[in-house]
């Protein structure tokens, strides 16, 4: 199967997840904007032409292969991944919620970079590798690279939620002191 074809449907599928999950869940990145200090002017439009711009860039990885299709998909996953390794280099707590409801609110922006990166990486190699000119998706490559993008959103919202749940149970762990008995 061809690589190219296959990541092309996988990063397509994942973008458009993306853009759908947070027109669905209605502005649910503002509160990760608000932490990052965007002002509230501009938390808005900003939310709102997040999910077109994914949009757009899973538009163009579907319709072509040049460097014109990949390079904004590219773009947009590595300034993806600088804010989020800006966020968690600066302590914020607030989660991206990049995919909606799927995101918990408390998913440390640690677990979003790591996801971040993975989808850069492999923008990125589509951008380096991209062939003058191909068009088509073969069908197998569009059905596994599609089927392997909504496992990879998948595992990183389940692994989110692992994540969050040890944090939690490591704050509730009952913390045993020791007693003086009179001897």
């Amino acid at each position: 199967m061809d690589w190219y074809a296959f990541a092309r449907a996988a990063v397509a599928v994942v973008l458009l997840s993306a853009a759908a999950a947070k027109l669905a869940s209605g502005g649910s990145t503002r509160p990760f904007l608000a932490a990052l200090g965007v002002p509230d002017g501009l938390a808005g439009p900003v939310s709102a032409a997040l999910p077109a711009a994914e949009a757009v860039c899973a538009v163009l990885l579907l319709a072509g292969s040049g460097l014109w299709a990949v390079l904004p998909a590219a773009a947009l996953t590595v300034g993806f991944a600088g804010v989020l390794g800006w966020a968690a280099q600066a302590g914020i707590s607030e989660g991206c919620r990049c995919f909606g409801a799927v995101d918990a609110s408390r998913t440390p922006a640690a677990a979003g970079l790591l996801r971040a990166l993975v989808l850069a990486a492999v923008t990125v190699a589509l951008a380096v590798a991209a062939p003058s000119a191909r068009w088509a998706l073969p069908a197998p490559a569009l059905l596994t690279g599609a089927l392997a993008g909504w496992v990879y959103i998948g595992l990183f919202a389940m692994g989110g939620q692992v994540w969050m749940f040890e944090r939690e149970r490591a704050v509730r762990k009952p913390r045993l002191v020791p007693t003086e008995e009179p001897i």
